[in-house]
């Protein structure tokens, strides 16, 4: 059974194209690494513990063939030994043994792991102090009531601390006591079956909820493996992040929502546990160490929030469901501003307008319809006195 195993192995070794041993069309790097991975899963799922282990030293050379960056290849390993993990258990003999056949070499993985961490540790002495608890606020609440499922993915990562796999296909949310509070069952990268109470940011749970149900239906995320979720929409959701966030200052990733609510939360809720105990706690790690990356953003709270209607429960969102404002007319975008104009209490700003998705020219002439719609009403008010 391990037999193709080891003539793509030997095949590899000789430079030769494996394309039509692993049933896949002849192409790049990554369509032939994808097929790999897929073909071994479908194959381990199939095959016995004798088998698979027989075919582990043929895995770590064709893994250092195609891997030849070390972090590459420790990143990539974990993905092959996972199949093993959830087909025989993560505490059986064969996967103890692909730890040791697939990957880094024990002294160069501890090595590796110990420059990652003095890495980060140096970075949490240099925390970045650019972002505020008002600015945090404005973003989520923007994306909420945006029609495009991306935006509302950042603003449930934001409000739940919570992965963007875990959003788009992996967690089960339901309201927790509070509606202030969110239950999250399963995490991504965790062998354990996590079941987690978490304090939302600037949004309620039903909120959240109903975005969570608008978002997994924008696609088909049920029958895309973690990786294609990933794949397919992270470029997207990094946009909107780079967006949504001044990208000049910061490097915003879908990833970074995680470090935010780390700050923000541990600062609200937090109370007297420290800030690497209590951040790991919420996110289950497994080790103290995988926390200290999230304490490299620090987020300033504002002392008073200024504090608006969401977006998401004003009348134009029920009445137009998922269409983006970005392809309606011209006089309901103008609508749309002077909606949102009213219930803010205030005139936009050019920046708060062009954070809800509205240009520079759909802007200019709100504004001057604003203008306008001011004189009239200063008008009626000096008739009338």
């Amino acid at each position: 059974m391990a037999e193709l195993w080891h003539q793509i192995h030997a095949a590899l070794q000789k430079g030769k194209d494996v394309s039509s041993m692993i049933r896949v069309q002849h192409g790049s790097f990554k369509r032939i690494s994808a097929g790999l991975l897929l073909m071994w899963c479908e194959w381990v799922e199939s095959s016995d513990e004798d088998d698979v282990t027989e075919a582990l030293s043929s895995i770590g050379g064709i893994l250092e063939i195609l891997y030849p960056n070390r972090g590459t290849l420790q990143s990539t390993s974990v993905k092959w030994r996972k199949c093993i993990g959830d087909r025989f258990g993560y505490d059986t003999g064969v996967y103890k043994i692909s730890i040791e056949k697939l990957g880094l070499p024990r002294e160069e993985a501890i090595a590796k792991s110990a420059a990652y961490m003095a890495e980060m540790r140096s970075r949490v002495k240099k925390r970045v102090k650019q972002l505020s608890q008002q600015q945090v606020y404005e973003v989520i609440q923007s994306c909420a009531g945006s029609y495009e499922y991306s935006y509302n993915t950042v603003a449930v990562m934001l409000a739940t601390g919570s992965r963007m796999v875990e959003v788009l296909k992996i967690s089960e949310y339901s309201r927790a006591e509070s509606e202030d509070q969110i239950t999250i069952k399963g995490l991504a990268k965790s062998h354990v079956e996590h079941v987690i109470v978490r304090p939302l940011l600037f949004l309620k749970a039903d909120k959240v909820l109903e975005l969570v149900a608008d978002i997994r239906a924008a696609k088909d995320f049920n029958s895309m493996t973690a990786d294609q979720v990933n794949n397919s929409s992270a470029a997207a959701i990094n946009r909107v992040m780079s967006k949504m966030f001044d990208s000049s200052t910061l490097e915003m990733t879908s990833h970074k929502c995680r470090y935010i609510w780390a700050s923000i939360a541990w600062q609200l809720h937090g109370g007297e546990v420290g800030q690497q105990e209590w951040v790991r706690s919420m996110f289950g790690h497994e080790s103290a160490d995988t926390t200290i990356a999230y304490l490299h953003y620090h987020v300033k709270l504002t002392p008073h929030l200024e504090v608006f209607p969401e977006l998401s429960d004003l009348p134009f969102r029920k009445e137009y469901g998922n269409r983006t404002s970005l392809r309606l007319p011209e006089a309901e975008k103008l609508r749309r501003l002077l909606l949102l104009e009213e219930a803010l209490g205030k005139k936009l700003s050019a920046y708060r307008a062009q954070k809800y998705g509205y240009g520079a020219g759909i802007y200019r002439k709100y504004a001057d319809l604003s203008i306008s719609s001011t004189k009239k009403n200063n008008m009626k008010s000096s008739t009338a006195t």
